[in-house]
């Protein structure tokens, strides 16, 4: 069974070899990573905003396979315009799993999560996270029904703002603890 888990300081290390070998496994498939922000997810490890942790660690069998950046805000400073999102959300800013069990699908996972976790603890409608990779957004959307809605400049890329609404996931609390 998978479980997600609030990270802890003991987790940073283990944390930090699961970036890295995502950044090289990217890497060496000339794969752009596009706007990430690994330290800024190191630096939240352990912590919490508002009573809420802010990384999680999704594990199996007590390893971490990947970890999630999630913070409620309304995210104006990324372009999301604020007469159409201005209520909060849970912001699923930074994603990684690591490259040996990418055919577990963990990303979704974490996104299955999210979803319910906005919906059964965080008191909001949407779920957002945003990606400056065309192929990432294509995947969200295609295969994981996110909604692409506005796609914006910042920092030399393009960004492409997604959200789904908060839903409960049934069978949610079987699969991941």
């Amino acid at each position: 069974m998978y479980e997600m888990r609030a990270s802890t300081q003991e987790d940073r290390r283990e944390i930090t070899l699961l970036i890295a070998a995502r950044e090289l496994w990217m890497d060496d498939r000339g794969l752009d990573a596009g706007i990430t922000d690994p330290e800024a997810l190191l630096a939240a490890v352990g912590k919490t905003s508002e009573g809420r942790p802010l990384v999680w660690a999704f594990c199996e069998d007590g390893k971490i396979l990947g970890v999630a950046l999630l913070v409620v805000e309304t995210l104006a400073a990324w372009g999301w315009k604020t007469t159409k999102h201005d209520n909060a959300a849970l912001v699923m800013t930074a994603t990684y799993t690591h490259p040996g069990y990418r055919h577990d699908r963990i990303g979704r996972f974490i996104a299955w999560w999210a979803l319910d976790y906005a919906y059964r603890e965080c008191e909001v409608p949407w779920v957002r996270r945003f990606t400056s990779s065309a192929r990432l957004m294509r995947y969200f959307r295609d295969e994981q029904g996110w909604e692409l809605v506005d796609i914006v400049t910042r920092s030399n890329f393009r960004v492409y703002l997604m959200q789904r609404r908060a839903e409960k996931i049934p069978g949610m609390a079987a699969f991941i603890r």
